[in-house]
């Protein structure tokens, strides 16, 4: 999994622009290519969503999708993103998938988002959390 975090990471950074080239990406100076995020959706590395199986593979045993955790968009296909099967232990790539839950990430520290909150007009320095 560390390595799919890591081509995760990279391709982020890619997609973003840098000091040197702040307005331009890698992706564009290098490929002249711009993903595009309202076609290929961009969730954060280890959320679960629920994948859907194909329509020709769906019955009553196994329902219509399974849990999986995405690793990345899917560079190769249009609208798709790149799961990891914790059963199969392969990658797939899905176009049909839901996000489960309103806090996706499993695994953090916290269990709850945290919240800061920063006021002007505060005689302390530092924000407060909650």
């Amino acid at each position: 999994m560390w390595v799919f975090g890591a081509t995760d990471g990279i391709d982020m950074y890619n997609t973003l622009p840098t000091a040197r080239h702040p307005t331009k990406s890698p992706y564009q100076l290098f490929d002249g290519f711009t993903p595009d995020f309202a076609i290929t959706p961009r969730l954060p590395y280890g959320t679960t969503v629920v994948a859907q199986y194909p329509l020709a593979q769906q019955t009553i045993r196994t329902g219509r999708g399974f849990e999986a955790t995405v690793i990345g968009r899917a560079e190769d296909h249009v609208g798709g993103i790149k799961l990891f099967n914790p059963i199969t232990q392969r990658v797939i790539t899905r176009r049909t998938y839901k996000v489960i839950g309103d806090h996706p990430i499993k695994g953090l520290i916290f269990d709850k988002p945290i919240t800061i909150e920063i006021d002007k007009d505060s005689s302390n320095d530092s924000p407060t959390t909650s």
